[in-house]
């Protein structure tokens, strides 16, 4: 298996990419090891509790986005953030719904750039999905690339995250569903889940219930308004 170096990581948190203003990145994962020792035991013994998740990234200070959305958010739940070693559509990306719970926006000594460093919490479970979309510059309705994520099973859920970084044009409106179905051309699509209107920057985490047995994916976007222009990424997950 190749090793993978980061150069070109992609950070995104509530719809503000900013992957050029960080250089270090972290998702962590754990579950809490309890312990369930009794009288008669010789050997502790360990059951396993809940799981935590979070993300930190920290680089160097800019004003305006991310500086704003960061402080915005602040304490905030309902946020989206995405975290990938790479920004290429089919590869692996993580993401979760979090709340905001520390940031130093300016850190550093007299003479060198001032740093930042941002921690959020999972709302919901951390979710190892696939990069399905990245986007730029749309400006018309199409469909992205169809791919065997699998089926769900009774006990799963699917998992989908959007991020929309830019919204131009007059009036402009991005309706993004992913759909399933049981073969790769996609002959009959069945929409599985719907985001919400987009209408501006944001981000939304939303999750279905399994089963389903259909196991290729796609996203779909309808794009309205007057001279639309779109930015946006969407990770879908099973899990």
């Amino acid at each position: 298996m190749a090793k993978v170096v980061l150069t070109d990581a992609l950070l995104a948190f509530d719809g503000v990419k900013f992957s050029d203003t960080a250089n270090e990145v972290a998702v962590d994962y754990a579950a809490e090891s309890l312990d369930g020792t009794v009288f008669g035991n010789d050997t502790r013994v360990r059951c396993g509790g809940l799981f935590t998740a979070a993300m930190s990234a920290s680089g160097f200070f800019q004003a305006e986005d991310p500086d704003k959305a960061f402080f915005q958010s602040m304490g905030a739940a309902g946020k989206v953030m995405t975290a990938a070693a790479t920004a290429t559509e089919g590869d692996i990306a993580y993401t979760l719904a979090a709340i905001m719970g520390s940031y130093q926006p300016i850190d550093n000594e007299v003479g060198e750039l001032a740093g930042f460093s941002m921690s959020v919490g999972a709302t919901d479970k951390l979710i190892r999905g696939t990069l399905m979309a990245n986007k730029e510059t749309i400006t018309s309705t199409s469909s992205g690339t169809a791919r065997q994520l699998g089926a769900v099973t009774s006990a799963q859920k699917l998992y989908a995250a959007l991020h929309v970084f830019s919204a131009g044009g007059t009036s402009p409106t991005l309706d993004i569903e992913i759909e399933s179905d049981d073969g790769s051309g996609m002959a009959s699509p069945v929409s599985r889940i719907s985001f919400d209107q987009a209408t501006a920057v944001g981000s939304q985490f939303k999750s279905l219930a399994g089963a389903i047995t259909d196991d290729w994916w796609r996203v779909k976007w309808t794009v309205g308004g007057t001279s639309p222009d779109f930015d946006f990424l969407v990770v879908v997950g099973i899990l």
